[in-house]
Parts: C-alpha cells; structure tokens; sequence
C-alpha cells in the first residue's frame, strides 16, 4: 500500500509538472502573440510620435485660426457692405421704376408731393441713377463672387484642421493602445516567471524524492 501512495504521489507531481508546463508554453505564445501586436502598434506610430502631434496641434491652430478670421471678414465687412449695397439698389430700382411709371403715363405733377415735374431734369436724374444702379450691381456681383471664394478659402481651412485633428485622435489612440500593450506584456512575462519559478522549484522537490 506504502508504494501504491508513493506512485501516486509521483504521478500527481509529474501531471503537475506538466500543466506548469503547459502553462509556460501557452504564455510563450501568448507573448509572442502580444509582442507582434506591439511591434504594429509601434510601426504604425513611427519613429517620434510625440513630435508628429506637436506638429500636428500647431497645424490645427493655424487652420482654426485661418478659418475664423476669414469668417469674421465676412460677417464684419463683406456681408454688411452686400445689405448696404442690396438696400441701395433696392431703393435706386423703386425710384427709377416709379418715375418711369409717372413718365408713361403722363404725370405733369408728383402724385405724391404735388409738385410740378420737369421731365428734362428727371431724365438726367433717370441717367444718372440707372447708371448707379448698374455700377453698384456689378459691384455687388464681384462682392458676391469675392464672398464665395473667401467661403471656400474658409471650407479647406476648415477641412485642414479637422484632417489634423482626425491624426491627433488617431496617433493618441495608437499611443494608449501601444501602453496597454506593454503593460500586458509585463504582466505576461511576470506571470510566465513566476510559473517557470514554481516549476523549477517542484522539479527539485521531485528530483529529491527520486
């Protein structure tokens, strides 16, 4: 019976040995594993990362700032000179269609004012604000083509920054993930140590009892 219970004693050690085994061999893979893992997380970062988003960061500010200031040149200067220019075209058009009313049909005097009307000095004064009109139109068409562009100027800023903020987010990311990573691999290799210890260690209580 003595020897019966030493066997399976020797037994019990031997399988233990061999899951410790198996334990360190499944980590050898899982490292390995864990190690390419890494390696592509670090190609993917490149070889300084830290600067890459500094650079990146001066980038956005820049575009940002592009983008705001051509915004406020719209809305402070380009925009209000479009109402003003809009508001004296508006009012140029009324005139010029109300006397012409007049003229067609007949007026001698203002219907409005009842004064009497000079039809040889308001034809000058037609001449002259249908000439207004059509320079403050062909001005407002060049501010409306000159808004346009800024606009778009304003969209690729615009489209800049938010492509640099995009590689921001992308590299910190890659930079979080690249530290879980290492600190998984620590972990990995501090538990494959102290298994290969405990195996060691039970190979030596075995070898004593042989």
């Amino acid at each position: 019976k003595g020897k019966v219970n030493d066997l399976e004693i020797f037994l019990n050690e031997f399988k233990l040995l061999e899951d410790l085994q198996n334990e360190i061999e499944k980590l050898e893979l899982l490292q390995e594993e864990r190690m390419k893992d890494l390696e592509y997380t670090q190609s993917a970062l490149g070889e300084n990362p830290e600067k890459r988003l500094d650079e990146l960061r001066i980038q956005m500010a820049g575009f940002k700032s592009t983008e705001e200031r051509l915004h406020r040149l719209i809305k402070t200067e380009l925009d209000k000179e479009k109402s003003v220019l809009a508001g004296e075209i508006s009012r140029l058009r009324h005139q010029l269609d109300e006397h012409m009313t007049f003229k067609n049909q007949g007026f001698t005097n203002c219907p409005t004012c009842g004064q009497e009307i000079n039809w040889k000095l308001i034809e000058d004064d037609l001449d002259n604000w249908r000439k207004d009109c059509a320079l403050k139109i062909q001005r407002l068409r060049s501010l409306e083509s000159e808004i346009e562009t800024i606009q778009g100027q304003a969209k690729i800023a615009q489209n800049k920054w938010i492509k640099a903020e995009r590689e921001v987010s992308e590299i910190e990311t890659l930079m979080t993930r690249f530290k879980d990573q290492t600190r998984a691999l620590e972990r990995i290799h501090k538990q494959g140590f102290e298994i290969a210890s405990r195996y060691e260690a039970e190979s030596e209580i075995l070898l004593k009892k042989l």
